[in-house]
């Protein structure tokens, strides 16, 4: 039997299928059963369907300890260009 599980920050499909089904090689049917591929973003917040457990004893503890991974990569801010092209007296470095 499915039930629903909602999406942390962060989740991707991966920390869902450990999560709530024990294993990461769930994230197939996850997937699957959602429409989804397995690399697709998730937004906080969203429903998904998942199966019923693969390994119970890890999704057990998981749900014991309210463990609820979340390895997503967030936005990264735009790395400033370097170099002496890019650099102002004063702003930058200082000149004795």
């Amino acid at each position: 039997m499915n039930k629903n599980i909602r999406v942390s920050v962060n989740q991707s499909l991966f920390d869902i299928a450990l999560q709530s089904c024990g294993s990461v090689e769930a994230v197939f049917g996850i997937a699957e059963l959602n429409g989804l591929a397995i690399t697709d973003a998730l937004a906080p917040g969203q429903e998904l369907l998942v199966p019923e457990p693969a390994n119970k004893p890890v999704a057990d503890y998981y749900k014991m300890k309210g463990l609820r991974p979340a390895t997503g990569i967030e936005t990264l801010d735009e790395l400033r260009d370097e170099g002496i092209d890019y650099w102002a007296v004063e702003v930058d470095f200082v000149v004795n």
